[in-house]
């Protein structure tokens, strides 16, 4: 609410606007490296982690055991963690 957002102090507002701005940044640049890995990959990642499905969910959605998601989901974050090296 905007009589909320009143309430914070000048460095308070500052804060948010900086923790805002990293976040879109470090959004943009996930973004790109999904981009760089595989698309099954890319699926169970957007799935999980940014829709926030439940990995039975996620299983459910893509139509694979929910044991095949966990080991997906683990590969898919060793992708990720390599492109981000």
């Amino acid at each position: 609410k905007i009589e909320e957002a009143s309430r914070f102090t000048k460095p308070q507002k500052e804060n948010l606007r900086n923790s805002i701005s990293f976040m879109l940044k470090d959004s943009i640049r996930i973004r790109q490296i999904l981009k760089n890995i595989k698309e099954e990959y890319q699926e169970v990642i957007i799935l999980r982690y940014l829709n926030d499905y439940s990995l039975q969910e996620v299983a459910e959605l893509m139509d694979k055991s929910y044991g095949a998601v966990r080991v997906l989901v683990n590969r898919s974050l060793r992708a990720l963690k390599r492109e981000l090296l």
